[in-house]
């Protein structure tokens, strides 16, 4: 079980957050300082959005009206822990228990923090109490599977899969589970056993075609994976995610046409999902078709020109596109409607430093990594800047903090390598050289996945505000 899962479930059914009640929920404030509901809510939205510098202070408002009740700790705490204030989490969560001992979700939650945080046995001894008081709960059991299963205990992790499986056998959600758990395990033929099991018990569920899909694309079977996703569709035609995984897999299989056809489908569907935009946007530009994602993006940003996160969308676009002056232009304009946000400048620092402006990427990336010390990415790339103007010492140190925080980043290594081969140090470079072969990620992939998953995330709440959101 995902930490998100057991935070979401681990709470009270009456309550329900979603993205757009966020005007509402702030007007109810406005009205009643002391609305528990509302700082509740606003809560829990900006913690699903990933904002938590906004969470926080709601939360900790929503616990102190409402001292007994559990579910503000648990949220909060989940808020914490992405912070980086893991025994803040930990502490907040054990209260959490206190106020409600059968509450078993918390414990799966903490059970998972305290393992991530290096006290494995002591996350599998507080399952092994939830399970005390309910042995038969197969969701404890794949809980416990997939604490062992990150701690490399494949074995072991495997016997709690069955069991959760052999506890319920004919409930779909524990089928499906079982069976994706078992794919990431590589044990194929058993995981597609599953699924085809799960679908026999409800065909009504797009869930289990759609994850005998992904396993069957993982298999290279794309015929296969494109017949259980179509599945899928029939029993959820407007589903947009499983839209846009036919579209990935039809792009794996060579079929471009038909991938920009099914993403084409899925931004209909999810017009504001800015990982959908900006695959289908890729694959256009792949495909030949730039001027067709150009104008996608143009017609986007015509209907939002206020959400920065759609207009670096569109910069990286133009970049790819070939488009650089105008997607230099779109980093700025992202900029100026939010100003201190550390990602914006990241990028856009990384493709002045692309064009050979490095004396302008310089500031914006110092300033990006002011914003967010702790990232890795932000310090590998000022270290590039660096050592584009001639710097090596000062980017060697900015790279060893790089690879400090993320040892397997290969971007960092390679332009470690390149650093110390400036710096004459031939032993060094060979061995960084060397690592950064061994992480086997391809140089040029060393940006946007981080900035992109959070430009999708934090978008949402931009989206639902039709305005930029404000940060730090």
């Amino acid at each position: 079980m995902s930490k998100r899962s057991a935070s979401h479930k681990a709470g009270v059914d009456e309550y329900s957050f979603h993205k757009g009640d966020l005007d509402k929920l702030e007007e109810a404030i406005r009205r009643n300082p002391w609305d528990y509901k509302a700082r509740l809510g606003l809560g829990v939205i900006y913690n699903e959005l990933g904002m938590y510098d906004k969470s926080i202070p709601e939360l900790e408002e929503a616990r102190r009206l409402m001292p007994k009740e559990h579910y503000p700790l648990t949220i909060l705490a989940q808020s914490y822990y992405k912070m980086g204030q893991i025994e803040k989490a930990i502490t907040l969560l054990r209260d959490s228990i206190k106020l409600d001992p059968n509450a078993l979700d918390l414990y799966m939650l903490l059970g998972h923090i305290l393992a991530e945080n290096g006290q494995v046995e002591e996350g599998v001894a507080l399952h092994k109490e939830a399970m005390a008081k309910d042995p038969w709960n197969a969701k404890l059991h794949l809980s416990l599977g997939d604490l062992l299963k990150k701690a490399g205990k494949k074995d072991e992790a495997t016997a709690e899969f069955l069991e959760a499986e052999k506890i319920s056998p004919d409930d779909f959600e524990v089928k499906v589970n079982v069976g994706s758990r078992l794919a990431d395990f590589g044990e194929s033929d058993a995981a597609i056993k599953r699924c085809k099991e799960a679908i026999t018990i409800d065909k009504t569920s797009p869930e289990g075609y759609a994850i005998l899909g992904a396993i069957l694309a993982k298999l290279k079977d794309y015929e296969g994976a494109v017949n259980a996703l179509k599945s899928a569709l029939r029993v959820s035609p407007k589903n947009a995610a499983i839209h846009a995984k036919l579209g990935q897999v039809y792009k794996q299989w060579g079929k471009p046409k038909d991938a920009i056809r099914s993403l084409v489908r899925a931004h209909k569907l999810s017009p504001d999902e800015l990982d959908i935009l900006n695959s289908l946007a890729y694959l256009l530009i792949e495909n030949g078709q730039g001027e067709d994602a150009i104008r996608l993006f143009r017609k986007a940003v015509d209907m939002d020109s206020g959400n920065p996160f759609l207009r670096v969308a569109f910069a990286e676009a133009l970049f790819e596109a070939g488009q650089r002056d105008e997607a230099l232009d779109e980093y700025g304009n992202a900029i100026m409607l939010d100003p201190d946000y550390p990602f914006f400048k990241a990028m856009y620092g990384q493709r002045l430093c692309d064009v050979g402006m490095a004396d302008s990427a310089l500031p914006e990336l110092r300033e990006a990594v002011e914003g967010r010390p702790d990232s890795a990415l932000f310090r590998a790339l000022l270290g590039r800047c660096l050592l584009a103007l001639g710097k090596a010492d000062e980017a060697i140190g900015e790279l060893r903090e790089a690879i400090r925080l993320s040892p397997h980043a290969p971007a960092a290594h390679r332009q470690m390598a390149l650093a110390c081969e400036a710096k004459g140090m031939k032993d060094e470079a060979r061995e960084e050289e060397e690592t950064a072969k061994r992480l086997a990620i391809d140089e040029e992939d060393e940006i946007p996945e981080e900035i992109l998953r959070s430009m999708s995330k934090e978008s949402k709440v931009a989206l639902a505000r039709r305005q930029p959101p404000e940060r730090r």
